[in-house]
């Protein structure tokens, strides 16, 4: 457990938080700055890479269903933050 808060060493993902907060409020999807299906992918290879190690992740299973809507309605070349949203 130890080793894997190294990253925030190196990374420090608050200070994403207020463009990502930006673009989310005025529904600015394009140009992705991460595109939905790529995270998808992403969530995959956590999920395979877990079962592998004989273990669940107990969040990663809604976010890719959020991810799995967005996709299905078309969006997946939208930037990923396009999920959260309530489409209209």
């Amino acid at each position: 457990m130890k080793d894997a808060f190294t990253l925030f060493d190196h990374f420090n993902p608050g200070q994403t938080l207020p463009q990502r907060a930006k673009r989310i409020s005025s529904g600015q999807y394009s140009p992705p700055s991460f595109e939905m299906s790529m995270a998808r992918k992403d969530l995959r290879l956590m999920v395979e890479e877990a079962a592998r190690g004989g273990q669940t992740l107990a969040m990663v299973p809604a976010l890719a269903k959020l991810l799995d809507e967005g996709i299905a309605r078309g969006e997946g070349a939208l930037d990923v933050a396009a999920a959260v949203r309530v489409p209209g």
